[in-house]
C-alpha cells in the first residue's frame, strides 16, 4: 500500500486507473456524506455537492513492458518484509492449539458445573 500512497509517478509515467465499480462506490459514499453534512445544517464553506460528483480516471494502461526501478525495488523490499514479519506456521499451530486447549478446559468446566 504504501507503494501506491507513498510514491509520486514520474511526469513520463503513466498515471493509476481505478476501476469504474470503484469510482461508483465513492460517488455513494460521497452522495451520503453530503446528505448527511446537508441534514446537520452546518455552514459550509465549498461546494457540498463536489462530495457527490463522479470522478474520473485515466484509463488503464495495456501495453506496459516494464516498470521504474525504484517501484519494483519497493514492491520487491514490501514482498520481503511481510514474509520476514509474517508468523512461523510453527508459531501459528501453536497459538491454535493453545486456543484448543482452553476452549475444551472452558467447555468442560461448563459441562462439569451444570452436572453438579
Amino acid at each position: 500500500m504504501a507503494l501506491v500512497e507513498g510514491r509520486e509517478p514520474g511526469a513520463d509515467e503513466p498515471r493509476l486507473h481505478t476501476p469504474d465499480w470503484a469510482l461508483d462506490a465513492a460517488m455513494a459514499h460521497g452522495v451520503q456524506d453530503r446528505d448527511v453534512i446537508s441534514a446537520l445544517g452546518v455552514k459550509v464553506l465549498g461546494n457540498l455537492d463536489a462530495l457527490s460528483s463522479l470522478a474520473s480516471s485515466p484509463p488503464p494502461v495495456t501495453d506496459l513492458e516494464s516498470i521504474p526501478i525504484d517501484a519494483a525495488v519497493q514492491a520487491l523490499v514490501a514482498v520481503i518484509s511481510e514474509a520476514h514479519d509474517a508468523p512461523s506456521t510453527k508459531s501459528l499451530a501453536k497459538a491454535l492449539a493453545k486456543q484448543a486447549k482452553a476452549g475444551a478446559k472452558s467447555r468442560f468446566s461448563r459441562k462439569r458445573s451444570s452436572a453438579s
